[in-house]
């Protein structure tokens, strides 16, 4: 077997340089722009056509904005018409007053063209949004009008003429006459019972003598057998007016008890001792002494009042016992 050295002529090499280094596998070389691939030895690497690239992308475009517009069809469809109405309106709303807002008020051309552009929108000038018929989704058309609906919070409630105003409408207020009685009157003071009673003492003795004179009539008619009808109306306002006699000298004798206590309590002051104010259940048992004070004078009013005093507590204790199964 002969040895080849390297002064013998190599017969590839002509084929090395017209095919190029890179037909060897394994054999690393740079790019053209000098820079380096990322790829291992030995792997062979595609390359795109840009032109392929572009149309591929372009397909995922359109298919990206196709499934776009149908999501957005979808979801439109499901929202109600009279959400959209409203959308509508207040977009055309709020486009008027910028409108508005942004050109004078003194030019006739732009008015005559706010004018215009409100009638395209459907609204009126100012911004208010015009009346419409609004079908509802069942098919029936019926006018759905806003009565509250107003440009602004300050602005007039406008009603409709065909609706009649009605007679108790109060227009204008009037301001009430009000009944002024001087007793009850902050101009009038605070009411002094002592000076009253001594003021007008003479009614009593007037009540006393008509309730004298009452029981002279009740008992002339008990004797003489009147109708029915008189006498239960003569014994029923003998009734009122002892009682309303009984509630007055009540009154008086609880008053002048608490009068002589008031009294006494002055004058232990004077004498340097503490001021003593009385509490609700003193008080009550103070009032019950100078009761059974003024029935001690009359034995046959003090058994009365205990009689009735006994049964009542009887019945209280029975109420108390319990009751037979």
């Amino acid at each position: 077997m002969q040895d080849i050295t390297d002064d013998e002529p190599d017969e590839w090499q002509e084929d090395r340089q017209r095919v190029g280094t890179s037909s060897f596998p394994g054999q690393y070389q740079p790019d053209e722009d000098g820079d380096e691939d990322d790829e291992e030895d030995g792997v062979a690497q595609f390359e795109e056509d840009e032109g392929e690239v572009f149309e591929s992308e372009d397909e995922e475009t359109n298919l990206g904005k196709h499934k776009l517009y149908w999501l957005f069809i979808t979801e439109l469809a499901s929202i109600p018409f009279g959400t959209l109405v409203k959308a509508q309106r207040k977009l055309n709303k709020q486009q008027a007053q910028a409108r508005f807002r942004r050109k004078p008020s003194g030019n006739d051309d732009d008015e005559s063209d706010l004018e215009g552009n409100s009638e395209e929108d459907g609204t009126e000038q100012g911004g208010r949004p015009k009346v419409s018929l609004l079908k509802d989704r069942k098919g029936k058309g019926k006018a759905k009008v806003n009565a509250n609906q107003r440009s602004s919070k300050h602005a007039p409630m406008e009603l409709s003429s065909k609706k009649p105003v009605t007679r108790n409408r109060q227009v204008i207020e009037v301001q009430a006459n009000k009944a002024r009685d001087p007793r009850f009157d902050s101009l009038s003071g605070n009411i002094k019972s002592d000076l009253f009673s001594r003021s007008y003492g003479f009614l009593a003795d007037q009540q006393t003598a008509e309730l004298e004179a009452l029981r002279k009539t009740v008992a002339l008619a008990r004797k003489k057998g009147g109708s029915e009808e008189e006498k239960e109306r003569m014994e029923d306002a003998l009734q009122r007016m002892e009682s309303r006699e009984i509630s007055r000298k009540n009154k008086a004798r609880d008053q002048e008890a608490l009068r002589a206590w008031k009294k006494e309590e002055l004058e232990k002051r004077q004498q340097g001792k503490q001021a003593f104010h009385l509490k609700s259940a003193e008080r009550k048992a103070l009032l019950l002494k100078a009761k059974f004070d003024v029935l001690a004078q009359d034995k046959k009013q003090l058994r009365k009042t205990i009689e009735k005093k006994r049964k009542k507590t009887a019945q209280k204790d029975k109420k108390l016992l319990p009751q037979r199964r």
